[in-house]
């Protein structure tokens, strides 16, 4: 299937005006079907009803007849962080690989991506950073997964980071400021880079695939697994846009990175239903690899799932501005990560509300927060007052709000100025007593709203990713009831096991992307060699000299370096 760069420009550039209409007209479509197989009796294994199944792509009855068929080593089932990257890890590895995209385009969100550099680390400094992870999501985290994360990544990092250079991709910027020097000497040293977005990271790197012999399949969902009667996956079966079939056999293996489902309402009901008052950032992810490797024998992992819930704007996560809600009303104790702001939403906002959140500051802003850093990047300078004017009088923010008083701000955001003034009022009363006594907020972490003019960043947190899938093994094999791995079927990415495990993703910042791609390149690895060996492996002193600073140290040897985690 011949792919150029007028494709992939035009299909990014469709994707978002068409993908919901797309969406409704399939569902229709996949409706009638699901119904269909559930007058037939079609039997679907525990955690899977009709309905997740008529939200989806999958279809259930027998498909027999192809318009095409086509064998490759590996079978890649969605093109994004994790897809890409084990199409792009085949061709380096000298396999034969395709990739069936749902979408007509490369469908990827994020933008950096974390390893943890083995080589410059202590073994004791590593495993205490791994627990003071855990100990974040009260230790419901997958050990081994994390372990194949941590022992894997600087090869895959390093690796990814050459790939992309190579695809001509622009990294805005590379950093060793997430690592941690412990009070006793043991070091985790990690290193990251930022993209101008995954999605134009992975875009150019299918480019480069591509045209290295990769076969994409664009606007072709996987519908059906194609199973021997010993369990084993041998291919993938896909729809193309005008209703017939491919089907692709995979002699090495298959590989399920068809993202998450938030956008599929019952699974969201069954495994993350208090995800459900928050609107959803991505579309089209519809819980298929989850399906798909559910029939295939394998089990989601059990409920609830962590979720990712960010806000629209990454300034401001860590800086405890007063926070009101819709009503105009203080609502929480606002000394909280932005990850955690859906927690305490939840028991005000329900599904009809906008989900909205006020955060309030005044004209003093720098002085008065000049000892924070309200980014969850610590190499980056916090939002200043200059930015925020210079956004607002360029018309470039659709987040921030200013005027000379409270009603005029007020009116504005489309709040009730009475309550917003007593709501202020009370705040400042606080201040000044030194207490906070509504809250609990510590006195030196508020600061009146005073100094004209005033602001507001009002905030719209939605769900980023809904990080629970079908269970894997420790090498990303999904596994099935009595937890043997099935044959030949692998899951990466967001689908693909219990990374974490707590109410909220409290990772590593970066390693929701890290774990994609380093999952998608080792499942491919594993299946061609049942091993975890890459041909030409890589590591971090190929790219080393990016990371030093100008007197020629890393981050993690400067006194400038971190003794504990930074959680955002």
């Amino acid at each position: 299937m011949e792919l150029t760069r007028k494709d992939f420009i035009a299909g990014s550039a469709a994707l978002a005006a068409g993908s919901a209409l797309a969406a409704g007209s399939a569902a229709s479509s996949r409706t009638a079907s699901a119904s269909e197989a559930a007058d037939k009796q079609v039997s679907l294994p525990a955690g899977i009803t009709a309905e997740d199944v008529a939200a989806s792509c999958v279809e259930l009855e027998p498909i027999t007849e192809f318009a095409e068929e086509q064998t490759f080593d590996i079978v890649v089932v969605g093109a994004g962080c994790a897809g890409v990257c084990a199409v792009a890890t085949a061709i380096d590895e000298g396999a034969s690989v395709a990739c069936l995209q749902k979408e007509e385009a490369v469908a990827a969100n994020g933008s950096s991506a974390l390893g943890v550099i083995a080589s410059r680390s202590t073994k004791a400094g590593i495993k205490r950073w791994m627990t003071d992870w855990a100990n974040k999501s009260n230790r419901r985290v997958n050990w081994d997964l994390f372990t194949y994360f941590v022992e894997h990544s600087e090869e895959t990092m390093s690796w990814l980071y050459q790939r992309g250079k190579a695809a001509g991709c622009e990294f805005r910027s590379v950093s060793g400021n997430d690592s941690v020097r412990y009070a006793d000497g043991e070091l985790e040293a990690s290193f990251k880079f930022s993209t101008t977005g995954n999605l134009d990271f992975m875009t150019k790197l299918a480019e480069k695939t591509a045209s290295e012999g990769a076969t994409y399949y664009w606007s072709t969902p996987a519908v059906q697994l194609v199973q021997e009667s010993d369990g084993t996956v041998t291919g993938v079966i896909g729809k193309r846009a005008d209703g017939s079939y491919i089907k692709l056999n995979a002699e090495k293996g298959v590989i399920l990175t068809a993202g998450d489902y938030m956008n599929n309402a019952s699974l969201v009901e069954k495994y993350s239903a208090d995800a459900k008052v928050f609107w959803k950032k991505q579309t089209n992810r519809t819980g298929d690899g989850h399906i798909l490797g559910t029939l295939a024998g394998g089990r989601i992992a059990p409920a609830n799932h962590p979720r990712m819930i960010h806000g629209m704007i990454p300034g401001f996560t860590v800086c405890p501005t007063l926070m009101l809600d819709f009503n105009g009303e203080r609502f929480c104790n606002e000394d909280m990560v932005m990850s955690d702001f859906n927690t305490v939403m939840a028991y005000r906002y329900h599904e009809q509300d906008m989900n909205y959140i006020y955060r309030f500051f005044d004209a003093a802003l720098d002085e008065k927060y000049a000892d924070w850093t309200p980014s969850p990047y610590p190499e980056s300078n916090p939002p200043s007052l200059a930015s925020i004017d210079k956004s607002i009088d360029e018309n470039k923010t659709l987040y921030y709000f200013r005027a000379d008083t409270i009603e005029e701000l007020c009116e504005q955001l489309e709040l009730p100025a009475d309550t917003v003034k007593a709501s202020i009022e009370r705040y400042n009363e606080l201040c000044a007593a030194g207490s906070d006594e509504d809250f609990g907020v510590p006195a030196d972490r508020m600061h009146a709203i005073d100094t004209p003019p005033f602001y507001c960043l009002r905030d719209f947190p939605g769900v980023a990713a809904l990080t629970g899938g079908v269970l894997v093994d420790e090498h990303y094999q999904v596994i099935d009831a009595d937890r043997k791995p099935i044959p030949h079927l692998f899951a990466a990415g967001m689908q693909a096991g219990n990374l974490c495990g707590g109410i909220n993703w409290h990772m590593p910042g970066g390693v929701s992307n890290g774990h994609c791609f380093n999952a998608g390149r080792y499942t491919v690895i594993y299946a061609l060699t049942g091993a975890l060996e890459p041909k030409s492996p890589c590591n971090f002193e190929q790219i080393a000299d990016d990371w030093k600073d100008e007197s020629g140290a890393f981050p993690w040897e400067t006194d400038a370096c971190p003794t504990e985690i930074n959680v955002w």
